[in-house]
């Protein structure tokens, strides 16, 4: 995973473990994703000793998951002393975007 400011990215390659049976990668795997990246983002805008969890999911399935590799990317949108929302996507290796993602993030003293 790598970080750029408030900002951050992962990629996953395309392999038929990861398909469905229409040969694309499977919806659960884009969810996936896109939540793994929107928390760690999350987590990593906290100070030491708080923790952030998922309490809301949102993906908008937009293309089918094809090509060499996937990337997802995120970034925070709103950070309060609570909660947290965070917006994600996850492109193809075209550019071409397949999902896009929001998530709400509870704050809490670890």
């Amino acid at each position: 995973m790598g970080k750029r400011g408030g900002h951050t990215h992962a990629l996953h390659p395309d392999h038929s473990l990861t398909h469905n049976s229409l040969g694309i990668v499977h919806g659960g795997i884009t969810a996936t994703m896109v939540d793994t990246i929107m928390g760690t983002l999350a987590n990593r805008a906290l100070p030491s000793g708080y923790g952030a969890v998922t309490t809301y999911l949102n993906v908008h399935y937009l293309a089918p998951g094809t090509g060499g590799e996937l990337t997802a990317k995120g970034q925070i949108i709103h950070h309060g002393t609570k909660t947290m929302v965070v917006e994600g996507k996850v492109l193809r290796s075209d550019g071409k975007v397949i999902a896009h993602s929001t998530g709400s993030f509870f704050i809490f003293k670890k």
